[in-house]
């Protein structure tokens, strides 16, 4: 179903809103009216009631017929009777000579005659009986005389209301308006915050996640721009090696030399690759905005990811330990886990040398990492985790991205890296809860 225009929804939801409550009002003050109505011709009745009353003590030698208008008009005309005992002393014209309803308790009343209903008031005074009656009929003619002009007024009314609802309406929304119109004129490389003069408080919220959007994709774009800026710069040198030793291969009529040389081009394929691997990975967790936390043993991973660096350092197997409870569980996402035990551990291997202890261990709810190497000099810690940063001379190869890969993947779990000297010698690396 095709979404319709929400300031027509709000306008039909309103007037429709704004119709039944001014036809209740109307419902109200019809009723109101009436009881009003009714409580003013019950008065009438009693004081006309009172009147004959009197009238009858002085008038008990003889009839008296009131007239009261041509025999057409007597229909909406009262009833009135007065008697003495069993004589009639006083009626209206339309009134029969014999006592209406006798069985009648006095005061008011509804009685039937004639099938119609009446409004009746009935008084005694010694032998005087009264009797005055009103045809209910005649209180609804009044009455709807009364709101007989009401449909066309409230019509009127409810027209002007709704015109008065449209153009607020319309007014209210200007600012829906004007945001649309800039997105519509705005290029399409355009990131900066969207601004709206006069913005109500309505529309803030809007206002705040769309700028949150486009302050995200401002990232994005930048980490894109920057990787492949980074993937030009970084893959640039390994491929002229590549392309270099391949034409030493090439050219190379003796077999020793031919070999190295494709050692050597399978040795920069590995490297190239390694490059582009870490730089991926970086991507992928450059654009990962959150992660899906579960409890699981760090312990038995520590082991397992301990074991598998085991086989590119086969010779370090007596310098490497691992010491975790069984089991040690904590709450996060596995594979950022791994991810940063793989990181921090080959780097610990991989600039260490044989016999120099590389230590891994969980207490009190943070993971260390140490060993017995040189260390980190000054230099290269004010700079350590900016991309393609490594130490001067380093004997072992990479790609330089490991700090940056292992400071994403801690953010993204809510970790906390410190680095300081290690009783081993080397360095210490640790990851705490936040």
């Amino acid at each position: 179903m095709r979404p319709g225009s929400l300031q027509r929804r709000l306008l039909l939801g309103l007037s429709l809103g704004l119709s039944a409550v001014v036809l209740a009002l109307g419902l109200v003050s019809a009723w109101s009216l009436r009881e009003e109505l009714d409580e003013r011709l019950d008065a009438q009745l009693a004081q006309t009631g009172a009147l004959l009353l009197r009238i009858g003590a002085l008038h008990r030698d003889g009839q008296v017929l009131l007239e009261g208008g041509s025999r057409d008009e007597a229909d909406a005309a009262l009833l009135l009777q007065v008697m003495h005992a069993d004589e009639l002393v006083l009626r209206s014209h339309q009134a029969p000579s014999s006592l209406l309803w006798p069985q009648a308790d006095e005061g008011l009343q509804q009685q039937h005659w004639q099938g119609r209903s009446w409004r009746v008031y009935a008084r005694r005074s010694g032998e005087l009986q009264v009797r005055v009656a009103e045809p209910q009929q005649q209180r609804w003619h009044l009455l709807s005389e009364a709101f007989e002009s009401w449909p066309s007024v409230g019509a009127a009314a409810l027209a002007i209301l709704l015109l008065l609802l449209h153009l607020g309406l319309r007014r209210a929304l200007r600012p829906l308006r004007r945001l649309q119109q800039t997105l519509a004129e705005r290029q399409p490389d355009s990131l900066s915050p969207l601004t709206l003069d006069e913005a109500p408080t309505e529309l803030q919220p809007l206002l705040q996640a769309l700028n949150s959007l486009l302050l995200r994709m401002a990232g994005l774009l930048d980490n894109e721009r920057h990787f492949t800026a980074d993937a030009a710069h970084e893959l640039r040198t390994p491929i002229a090696a590549l392309r270099a030793q391949a034409e030493v291969a090439l050219g190379a009529t003796d077999t020793t030399e031919r070999q190295h040389a494709l050692q050597s081009v399978l040795a920069g394929c590995e490297r190239a690759a390694h490059v582009v691997d870490q730089m991926l990975l970086l991507a992928r967790l450059e654009a990962q905005a959150q992660v899906v936390k579960q409890e699981f043993d760090l312990g038995a991973l520590m082991r397992e990811v301990a074991a598998e660096l085991l086989g590119p350092h086969a010779d370090r197997a007596a310098d490497l330990s691992v010491n975790a409870p069984r089991p040690a569980p904590v709450r996060g996402d596995p594979g950022l886990w791994r991810l940063l035990l793989r990181n921090l551990l080959d780097n610990a291997l991989r600039y260490t040398v044989v016999g120099q202890p590389v230590q891994v261990r969980w207490r009190e709810g943070a993971l260390w990492i140490e060993d017995g190497g040189a260390g980190l000099n000054p230099e290269l810690e004010t700079r350590l985790g900016q991309r393609f940063v490594r130490a001067a001379g380093a004997r072992a190869s990479g790609s330089g991205l490991g700090w940056s890969i292992v400071q994403r993947a801690a953010a993204l779990q809510g970790l906390r890296i410190e680095r300081r000297r290690s009783a081993l010698g080397g360095l210490a690396v640790g990851l705490l809860g936040s």
